[in-house]
């Protein structure tokens, strides 16, 4: 379903439009990148020139569903994430990689000290 909006003509506010229309009335000349206009589902006014025009189906089509849950946090916060999770992948490495020889190492350790203990 294409997204509606409202646009400024001279003082009248005009619409619900699609992002279509839009783009054909600015190509006709009728409305310029400064006219005022708002998605139906917003009471935002923005120029025209800084307005997405894309359908909202299109855009959640064109991103995961990973994307779109991240899609609303800060750049700080996702740089936040990305080094947690590379230190709790990294530890993960390392446990896999040096944990299993530490282990056995410390198994055998107890065994020889059973050993000599019993001894």
């Amino acid at each position: 379903m294409a997204r509606k909006f409202y646009y400024d003509h001279d003082g009248e506010k005009l619409g619900p439009v699609t992002g279509q229309e839009l783009l054909s009335l600015r190509a006709q000349g009728e409305i310029d990148g400064n006219t005022w206009v708002r998605p139906e589902e917003s009471q935002t006014w923005r120029p025209l020139a800084h307005t997405d025009l894309r359908e909202e189906t299109e855009k959640k089509k064109n991103r995961g569903p990973l994307l779109q849950m991240l899609s609303g946090l800060s750049p700080l916060t996702l740089l936040l994430m990305g080094l947690v999770i590379t230190i709790l992948v990294g530890l993960f490495v390392a446990m896999l990689v040096y944990g299993w020889p530490l282990l056995l190492l410390l198994i055998l350790f107890v065994m020889c000290a059973r050993i000599i203990q019993s001894k």
